[in-house]
């Protein structure tokens, strides 16, 4: 995993500051009822045991007021249909339970899917260009965080 702009000297922390909660991530998405549309992805994807997994892990989870947006037109339809879809949810997973005090400016952390992310404090927490809208949600299995738009890898 690669760690930058600052973060290592966290790391520690971060990894071994999984909340103790009895859902796991799936249940804790499924109970919020704000996520439907990225479970349906996540489904779609084939990743629904990602999110069961031992863990831990940080999932950065999209709002379902992301995927709307994306419904005029057929967007949704057509991100479902998207050969790359795997990748783009596995975007969304990190290695670790990462707390929202741990995501420092500028620190870049390697998402499941092999490319990073990038942690902003200016104008508010946001990753890459994705508003934190709630963090430190607490699963059996590591953190989410609920973020206002759907992120894409580079490249794709």
């Amino acid at each position: 995993m690669a760690w930058r702009g600052g973060l290592a000297a966290v790391a520690a922390f971060a990894f071994s500051a999984a909340p103790a909660a009895a859902r796991d991530i799936l249940e804790v998405l499924r109970a919020s009822g704000n996520h439907e549309m990225f479970l349906v992805a996540v489904e779609r994807a084939g990743l629904i045991e990602a999110l069961r997994a031992a863990g831990p892990i940080t999932l950065l989870a999209p709002h379902d007021r992301a995927f709307r947006e994306l419904e005029d037109g057929g967007g949704f339809e057509m991100l479902l249909l998207r050969a790359d879809l795997p990748e783009i949810v596995a975007y969304h997973i990190l290695p670790g339970a990462i707390p929202a005090a741990a995501m420092t400016e500028g620190a870049a952390i390697a998402t499941t899917q092999g490319k990073e992310v990038v942690f902003l404090r200016s104008g508010g927490a946001s990753v890459n260009h994705a508003m934190l809208i709630k963090t430190d949600i607490a699963a059996s299995n590591g953190v989410v965080h609920a973020i206002d738009e759907i992120l894409i890898p580079p490249g794709l």
